[in-house]
């Protein structure tokens, strides 16, 4: 029923958006490709690292969990280390993230057996009991995407129109792809600040050939982040029984705060993200 499940997930969060906007839900769709044309290849490589790891037989919901940060951080820190260098060319990167989807397809097919064990190997009732209770997040994830759908400067009066991602999360990254390197900006005191998932955002400049029209993808891949926190804090319940999981990823997924800010192309997400993921493994 997993599969079940997610294809009902999908199909009422679809509905939901689009019920607000048939416009919404087609930008939704293509913010969503124009996203995971970013992330599925470091996510990929992530696969290909945590199998040279030798860590031994791990569940898939932990082999993913692990791809995503690992394949997602080293990335980050691949287009800060190049861009300092002045290699920020669309073919060069083009051809890296290539090169990640084919490291990740030489090892998928043994993860997915390993998958299909797991799933033969569990107690029905774990695999059935509390998978529709996923459900009860679609309405955050409809508010969330509703959110995401704005252009950066035109929600949260409350913090000048989102004046950070303006000024500093997606501004740095767009002067570092104009000038083709990652240099100081003597101009721009945010230029100073770390940058992490800021180096996603430059990324998706990077494939997408340029910055109009990114912002909304950017807001989406901060979302994506939103979700993999869920699916962390997911695992982490998961640890102690099918119950805990749901309920950790119930908690966590309808907090006010989450939607909120998957309006926005801050780092919230990515930091909650990163750190949970710090404390699953902890966990495990």
């Amino acid at each position: 029923r997993t599969g079940q499940t997610a294809g009902l997930f999908v199909a009422l969060t679809c509905a939901g958006l689009g019920m607000l906007s048939a416009q919404l839900l087609l930008s939704t769709i293509l913010d969503c490709l124009a996203a995971v044309m970013v992330l599925i290849p470091p996510v990929m490589f992530g696969h290909w690292i945590v199998s040279r790891l030798r860590i031994g037989a791990i569940p898939m919901r932990w082999r993913f969990l692990l791809a995503a940060g690992i394949g997602l951080g080293v990335t980050s820190l691949l287009v800060l280390g190049l861009g300092l260098i002045g290699l920020l060319s669309r073919s060069l990167w083009l051809g890296i993230l290539g090169l990640f989807i084919l490291l990740g397809l030489s090892t998928l097919r043994r993860v997915v057996f390993q998958h299909d064990a797991e799933v033969c190997n569990a107690p029905a009732g774990h695999q059935t009991r509390w998978v529709y209770a996923w459900l009860l997040m679609v309405p955050f994830l409809v508010v969330a995407v509703r959110n995401a759908s704005n252009a950066p400067g035109f929600i949260w009066a409350e913090e000048g129109y989102g004046y950070d991602v303006l000024e500093y999360h997606l501004q740095v990254p767009r002067e570092y792809l104009r000038q083709g390197r990652i240099t100081y900006l003597a101009h721009n005191v945010y230029a100073n600040f770390p940058s992490n998932v800021e180096m996603l955002y430059l990324l998706s400049m990077i494939v997408h050939g340029g910055t109009t029209d990114l912002g909304t993808v950017a807001n989406t891949l901060h979302l994506f982040l939103g979700l993999l926190l869920v699916v962390t804090l997911w695992c982490i319940g998961r640890e102690s029984s099918p119950g805990a999981g749901m309920i950790a990823a119930l908690t966590g997924g309808t907090v006010g705060w989450l939607p909120y800010l998957g309006g926005m192309a801050y780092v919230e997400h990515g930091m909650l993200f990163f750190g949970a993921l710090a404390l699953a493994v902890l966990v495990r």
